[in-house]
């Protein structure tokens, strides 16, 4: 509701008098309703835009100023290109206020203080894109994939590395040790053979070395009332196997340094530069000479010099019998007849005197040397009273020598022989053996 005095109009908001061409109140500027009968100016102010009263003014008048300090004092003069309106009400100054102000006019319509407004809300800018940026991001997604793929690379297949380097393969020392096939046949020559297929790059590696030799067996071969067969010397080599790791098998065959062709070795992969060395390995095992001794593999050498036996009792606390004057006897003398084994040396391992089965013992250890009569134990050749030569079984047999003399200008024993205990035979006959090993007359 507007307020009216005997002016004219009041403010409706704070009571202040308004002149006839007042357009908002000069207190506290609210438009100033339009009195009955007037035309409010076209087109200016614009609708909604905060008015002063008497703006634009007309020329020589004088302009009402609001409150707030606007227009300037400097505002220009009407004839400046200010618009006058056609018809303007008379301006009445009004009661209150700071004098007028001159200066540029302003640049639009003089407005009031406007109300407290929260500014708009504005969108963040865009992120900014460049070239760079983007091939960074393409050039982290490509690291991320080439680590994945290494990743599993190194998962499955282990790191490239291992692969481009192999790990060189190192021999094993000669002296470590060999363990069988881990399959062997169930038939025992065929397990035999394997074994020794599967050993014969060892005893190759032994080939010129001195080794400690532990068992000599072949099939047929009677030992301590035992006929050794594939199955039992298979048993008797794993048995040693066992006690010796580092134990191998050859076969005499295969090389030139033993008198028989048909015998399966055990043999300990213990190289040794001279054979006392390899002896007092043996020695040291705590295994007699009749179960050790030394042994040089060969493709060319011959046993005689590839064989070295130990004193009789060696390792068992047996040693030899004096002789007077200090002299060591042999075996008879290897002219009293051809191609004979053993003679001319002292505890020969092997004796044969090249004639029929029964003519050589073989795996001889001696109990006693160097007295009247010498006696060991080995394995010969047998067959029953009545037989033939076909019938010949190796079965234990004692070996004794005697007649203890003088030999060629050497002391040696001028006849040997054995007997079977386990064919009932407890000394020896008087037809058997040789009776002058020395000539042969």
């Amino acid at each position: 509701m507007t307020t009216t005095d005997a002016h004219g109009l009041r403010c409706a908001t704070c009571a202040t008098a308004l002149g006839p061409a007042d357009r908002f109140c000069t207190t506290c500027g609210t438009p100033a309703p339009t009195p009955q009968g007037a035309t409010p100016t076209q087109g200016w102010p614009p609708q909604g835009a905060l008015r002063t009263e008497g703006w634009p003014p007309s020329a020589g008048a004088q302009r009402a100023v609001p409150t707030q300090g606007w227009p300037p004092a400097s505002a220009p003069a009407a004839d400046q290109g200010w618009p006058t309106p056609a018809a303007r009400p008379t301006m009445v100054p009004p009661p209150k206020g700071p004098p007028p102000r001159t200066g540029p006019p302003p640049m639009g319509p003089p407005m009031g203080p406007p109300p407290f407004m929260a500014p708009p809300l504005m969108a963040p800018p865009p992120p900014r894109r460049s070239g760079g940026a983007r091939g960074a991001v393409i050039a982290a997604i490509v690291v991320l994939a080439v680590l994945a793929v290494v990743g599993t690379v190194l998962v499955v297949r282990g790191p490239w590395w291992e692969e481009a380097t192999p790990t060189p393969e190192v021999a094993a020392p000669s002296s470590a040790p060999t363990s069988p096939s881990r399959t062997l046949p169930a038939e025992p020559s065929a397990a035999l053979q394997t074994q020794r297929g599967s050993d014969a790059g060892v005893a190759e590696s032994m080939v010129g070395s001195w080794a400690p030799q532990l068992s000599a067996k072949k099939e047929g071969l009677v030992v301590d009332g035992q006929t050794y067969d594939a199955a039992a010397i298979l048993a008797d080599h794993l048995r040693l196997r066992g006690e010796y790791p580092d134990a191998v098998l050859v076969w005499s065959g295969d090389y030139t340094s033993f008198r028989s062709t048909d015998f399966w070795i055990t043999i300990v992969n213990r190289p040794f530069a001279t054979p006392e060395a390899a002896n007092a390995w043996c020695d040291s095992a705590g295994i007699g000479p009749d179960d050790c001794y030394a042994k040089r593999l060969s493709h060319s050498g011959e046993a005689a010099t590839h064989t070295a036996l130990r004193p009789a009792g060696s390792g068992t606390g047996l040693r030899d019998t004096p002789v007077p004057g200090g002299a060591t006897p042999v075996l008879g003398d290897p002219s009293w007849a051809p191609g004979v084994v053993g003679f001319g040396s002292a505890r020969p391992v092997e004796i044969n005197a090249n004639g029929d089965p029964t003519s050589y013992a073989v795996g001889i250890t001696w109990d006693s040397w160097g007295g009247a009569q010498a006696t060991g134990r080995g394995t010969a050749g047998w067959y029953p009273p009545n037989g033939y030569a076909s019938d010949t079984r190796m079965y234990p047999a004692v070996i004794v020598a005697y007649d203890l003399g003088e030999c060629h200008g050497r002391l040696g024993y001028r006849s040997v022989g054995w007997y079977f205990p386990t064919q009932g035979e407890t000394s020896l006959p008087p037809e058997n053996g040789y009776r002058n090993i020395c000539d042969g007359s």
